[in-house]
C-alpha cells in the first residue's frame, strides 16, 4: 500500500513538473526573439517605413533617399545643393497609399516648411510655414494630413513660443486646404487606425483625444500626484491597431487607458523605474514594444519635457495584459525612431539604420 501510494505521490509530482515546465516553455516561446539583426545604412538622420515594408525613406548629409529593402539600392528624392553637416529634413510620414512622402524641412532657427513629394510626379509641394513643426500624422484614408505646429519668434539665435495650433488638411489634387482645430501648448499629433480620432500631447501632462469631424475634446491625465521633473512627462504613446486603447509613458509605469473612454483606466505597469521614451504597439496587437534609458539617473530633477532620455537604451517587450517583460535588445548609442512591420523592427542607433528580425 505505501509502495502504492508513493508511486502515485511521484506520478502526481511527475505531472506537475511536467505542466509546469509546458507553461513555461510556451511562455517563453510566445516571447519575441531575435534571429537576425542587419546594418542596412551607415548614415541615415531620420527614416520612414513604407506601408508595404518594402522601402524606406531616409535622409542624410546630401539629401533625401529611397532604400528597397529588396535589392539594398538607393535612389534620389531630394539632392541637397550642398553637403549639410545635419540633415535639414525631419518628421518623414508616407501616405497610406504611398503616394505621398511629407516631411518638415529646415532647422531652427531658420523658418520650417511642411511639404509633401508626389513620389509619381517628383513635384514638391510646401503647405505651411511656421517656426517649429512638432507631430504630422496622414489619416488612414490618405484624404487628410494633420500636424502640430508652433506659433513665435525667434530674436537672435533663440526661439520664444507663444502657442500652438493643431491643423488639419484635406488633399484635394495637389494641394492641401488646411484649417485650425484647436489652439493650446500641444504636440505629437497621432491619427487613429479607424480614422476615428485624433490625439495630441498638452504640456507634457496629459493626452487631448478628439473625434474627427467633431468639436468633442476628452482628455487623459495620469491619475495621481506627482512630482515635476523631467520623468513625469507623456514622451513614447501608441495606438493599438484595433483602435480600441492607447499606451504611454509616464514617470515610472506605462499606462493603458480605454480610447473611447479616456477616463477610464485599464492598467498600468512598471517600467523599470525609467521612463518610456518611446512605445510601439506590436502590428497584432498581441504586445507593446517600449524603449528606456538605462544611463546613470541624475540626482537633480530635470525640467519638464527634459526626461533623462541619453543612452545606453534598453528595448523592452511586454504582453498586452503586461504579465510578460523582457529585455529584447540594447543599444550603447541608443535607439531612436522604433519602426515595426511584421516581425521586424527598424531604428536608428549612432547614426546608423538597422533592421532586427524577431521570431
Amino acid at each position: 500500500m505505501g509502495r502504492t501510494l508513493k508511486c502515485l505521490w511521484c506520478s502526481i509530482v511527475g505531472l506537475l513538473t511536467g505542466g509546469v515546465l509546458l507553461m513555461l516553455w510556451v511562455n517563453i516561446m510566445g516571447m519575441p526573439q531575435i534571429v537576425d539583426k542587419q546594418l542596412l545604412l551607415e548614415k541615415a538622420h531620420d527614416f520612414a517605413l513604407a506601408p508595404n515594408g518594402k522601402y524606406i525613406a531616409y535622409c542624410d548629409t546630401e539629401g533625401l533617399k529611397i532604400f528597397s529593402l529588396q535589392d539594398k539600392k538607393w535612389t534620389w528624392l531630394l539632392r541637397f545643393r550642398y553637403p549639410q553637416e545635419k540633415c535639414p529634413v525631419r518628421s518623414l510620414k508616407w501616405s497610406p497609399d504611398m503616394a505621398y512622402i511629407a516631411f518638415v524641412r529646415g532647422i531652427l532657427p531658420e523658418e520650417q516648411k511642411l511639404t509633401i513629394f508626389h513620389l509619381k510626379t517628383k513635384k514638391v509641394y510646401v503647405i505651411d510655414h511656421a517656426p517649429c513643426f512638432t507631430g504630422v500624422a496622414w489619416s488612414p484614408d490618405s484624404k487628410q494630413l494633420a500636424w502640430t505646429k508652433d506659433e513665435g519668434k525667434t530674436m537672435e539665435k533663440f526661439y520664444i513660443r507663444e502657442q500652438s495650433l493643431l491643423m488639419v488638411g484635406t488633399l484635394e489634387g495637389d494641394r492641401i486646404h488646411p484649417s485650425i482645430l484647436y489652439r493650446d501648448h500641444i504636440r505629437r499629433v497621432l491619427w487613429s487606425p479607424d480614422g476615428q480620432f485624433l490625439l495630441f500631447v498638452k504640456s507634457f501632462v496629459a493626452l487631448g483625444v478628439m473625434k474627427v469631424n467633431e468639436t468633442d475634446l476628452k482628455w487623459i491625465r495620469p491619475s495621481g500626484r506627482f512630482p515635476m521633473h523631467g520623468n513625469f512627462t507623456i514622451a513614447g504613446y501608441d495606438i493599438s491597431p484595433d483602435s480600441t486603447k492607447v499606451a504611454f509613458g509616464f514617470g515610472d509605469y506605462i499606462w493603458f487607458y480605454d480610447l473611447r473612454k479616456p477616463e477610464k483606466l485599464l492598467m498600468k505597469i512598471p517600467s523599470h523605474r525609467r521612463l518610456a521614451i518611446e512605445v510601439k504597439w506590436s502590428p497584432e496587437g498581441e504586445g507593446l514594444f517600449y524603449v528606456i534609458s538605462e544611463a546613470s539617473q541624475s540626482v537633480a530633477p530635470v525640467a519638464p519635457g527634459e526626461a533623462q532620455t541619453n543612452p545606453p537604451h534598453a528595448l523592452h517587450w511586454i504582453d498586452k495584459e503586461g504579465k510578460q517583460d523582457q529585455v529584447i535588445l540594447r543599444e550603447e548609442k541608443g535607439i531612436y525612431n522604433l519602426q515595426l512591420k511584421g516581425k521586424e523592427i527598424f531604428y536608428i542607433s549612432g547614426g546608423c539604420l538597422w533592421k532586427v528580425t524577431l521570431r
